[in-house]
């Protein structure tokens, strides 16, 4: 028999890569109609958030003139 050798594998802890090495990032390039959709959105955003603070705004005064009108709303109805 012959006689046993130590194993010619490269051990783990030699080709494990440095956790705390960082990846070049890739730095993104925009094109025109990506900015421009962009701005798009933001538009279609702020308008759609401004229409629903309006109604908030609009439903917040509504419930306040019947509060003043019919009194204070009581929750659950009458007690024994």
């Amino acid at each position: 028999m012959s006689k046993q050798r130590l194993c010619h594998c490269t051990p783990a802890w030699v080709t494990e890569q440095d956790p705390v090495k960082k990846k070049k990032e890739i730095p993104i390039v925009h094109t025109q109609k990506d900015i421009h959709t962009q701005r798009v959105v933001r538009k279609e955003l702020k308008h759609v958030t401004t229409k629903i603070n309006s109604t908030l705004r609009k439903r917040t005064r509504e419930k306040n003139r019947n509060e003043i009108a019919t009194g204070p709303a009581r929750g659950g109805g009458s007690r024994l």
